[in-house]
């Protein structure tokens, strides 16, 4: 939608609302400066009235969106609408009696019985290959070994898939007749109840993974130079990237799964960046630590991790597409010459990716995130020297600027741009890769925040995640580079002799605030 803005010199230049983001406001008031009145306006001026303007009018058009959203809901509606304070009527018992049934719903059982034949198989597989250095090799054995292996996988896909389909029915019966009747349907009790303790079988964290003891450290920073931002920024070492999305056991209880689905409705999502190559179905070919994750509870509002992948798969073939396309213009006006068919034809039907490509899928049935980013990366980058023009720390910008348009506050960034340390990790190229990384979201924060008016200042959290296993020189040196770079808010330090003079003057209660009306004070 266009919209035409009128200067009162007047001036008049057609704004495309909402902003793309390939679009600065900068842009418009360059047009505006150099129109035929031009001289008459400062570029200060028309970019301050501009920004109004688009502010302005993107709230009209995000008000007319959710109320056109929220009309064709009512149309499609097959029953009508009722009170949401009838929908309350017993809060604790409704609340306690979903919260089981959403475990129970979310409980993928098969997938730890999949699991346990499978390691017994490849097991055995494992012993017949281990007799043919004695000489006693069986390939018979081995034939029959890796044809059951075959016919379990398969298995359990079609069983997972009928499981998790309905899952996903019994899931909305359920959420249909609390909201209509404010009860669950008896018949769903009922299974419960003769499932018994179904907890156990929805022990969703690694057994092998041990929450983190290295840093974690955290700060309140500012982002600008005239219009300041205030953001948390967390410094943690992680045993893998994985480790943010997955349930520890300290951390479970049985309204967890709950909690975590409706985080997805909040205007603060939580994202983790993951580390991928090239292959769009890397996650699900390789059985990558993200994807046990994922599969060990169904998830009920997003498509699967493999029906999203395929998407991707979709977009990569359009996006490499369009390169060759670019490709073939570029040189025909560089040089006036086409490049090689063969060369176009190879890149236009590549599926794979490029490196700083970033694809991001959708998850209701992780810790702490909502949105994972992938981003694209090879084997080159875990030894190479990097700089700000760099694919990868281009890939971190535009997550970054996805970030700020979309919701989502809370970041959790690899410094590194490394899953695991390995021997080309030293200390020198640890603390210039944490550098030239520091430098750069900081830079993209100021970008994101520049923008904005004081009134829709952005707020990020963001988690710089360290890798297990560095020296602790390294976690030492890095830590303290961190107030070097981003502008701290000055903490307020407070002696024991201050102290005591305020307990002379203040009893406990006034000092805890009980005594004020205004907790400032």
């Amino acid at each position: 939608m266009e919209k035409e803005f009128v200067y009162e010199v007047p001036s008049r230049v057609k704004v495309q609302i909402p902003l793309p983001h390939y679009v600065s406001v900068d842009d418009y008031a360059a047009v505006i400066c150099s129109s035929e009145h031009g001289h008459f306006i400062t570029f200060e001026e028309a970019r301050r009235v501009l920004l109004d303007f688009v502010l302005e009018e993107t709230e009209k058009w995000e008000d007319e969106r959710d109320e056109a959203a929220i009309e064709e809901f009512r149309k499609r509606s097959d029953s009508t609408l009722k009170n949401f304070a009838d929908l309350h009527r017993t809060p604790s018992k409704i609340e306690d009696n979903f919260a089981e049934k959403f475990l129970y719903i979310m409980s993928n059982y098969l997938i730890r019985s999949r699991n346990w034949e499978i390691a017994q198989v490849s097991n055995q597989c494992e012993r017949v290959l281990s007799e043919e250095q004695n000489g006693n090799l069986n390939p018979q054995q081995l034939t029959i070994l890796n044809k059951k292996l075959r016919t379990l996988y398969t298995t359990y896909a079609n069983q997972v898939e009928e499981l998790a389909a309905t899952q996903r029915k019994q899931y909305r019966q359920t959420v249909d007749s609390l909201y209509s009747r404010g009860s669950i349907p008896a018949t769903f009790v009922d299974e419960i109840e003769k499932e018994g303790n179904f907890e156990g079988s929805l022990l969703i964290w690694d057994p092998e993974g041990v929450r983190s003891e290295g840093i974690d450290e955290s700060h309140t920073i500012y982002i600008g130079a005239q219009l300041k931002s205030m953001h948390n920024a967390r410094i943690v070492s992680v045993r893998c990237l994985t480790d943010v999305c997955q349930t520890f056991k300290e951390d479970w209880t049985p309204s967890s799964r709950l909690e975590m689905a409706t985080k997805i409705y909040a205007r603060s999502l939580g994202s983790l960046i993951l580390l991928v190559p090239r292959d769009p179905f890397h996650h699900i070919n390789s059985s990558s630590s993200f994807h046990r994750v994922c599969e060990q509870s169904t998830e009920l509002h997003f498509s699967p991790l493999g029906e999203q992948l395929k998407e991707v798969l979709e977009a990569a073939k359009r996006g490499n597409s369009w390169r060759a396309d670019c490709l073939l213009a570029s040189s025909q006006k560089k040089e006036g010459k086409n490049e090689p068919i063969s060369t176009q034809n190879v890149l236009r039907n590549e599926t794979a990716l490029s490196v700083g490509d970033v694809y991001c899928t959708r998850h209701s049935n992780l810790h702490q995130v909502q949105i994972v980013f992938h981003l694209v990366v090879d084997d080159l980058l875990p030894a190479a020297e990097i700089n700000s023009r760099h694919p990868c720390l281009n890939g971190i910008r535009n997550i970054i600027r996805m970030a700020a348009n979309f919701g989502i506050s809370t970041i959790h960034l690899p410094l590194l741009l490394i899953d695991r340390p390995d021997e080309s990790t030293t200390i020198s190229w640890c603390v210039k890769r944490a550098e030239m990384v520091y430098k750069c979201v900081k830079g993209y924060l100021m970008e994101v925040c520049g923008g904005s008016s004081t009134d829709a200042l952005p707020h990020f959290n963001v988690h710089f995640l360290l890798p297990d296993g560095l020296a602790p020189v390294i976690y030492a040196t890095i830590s303290s580079m961190f107030p070097t770079i981003f502008h701290l808010v000055p903490s307020v330090a407070m002696s024991g002799q201050r102290l005591e003079e305020l307990g002379e003057d203040f009893d406990e209660e006034t000092l805890l605030g009980n005594d004020s009306d205004d907790p400032h004070e």
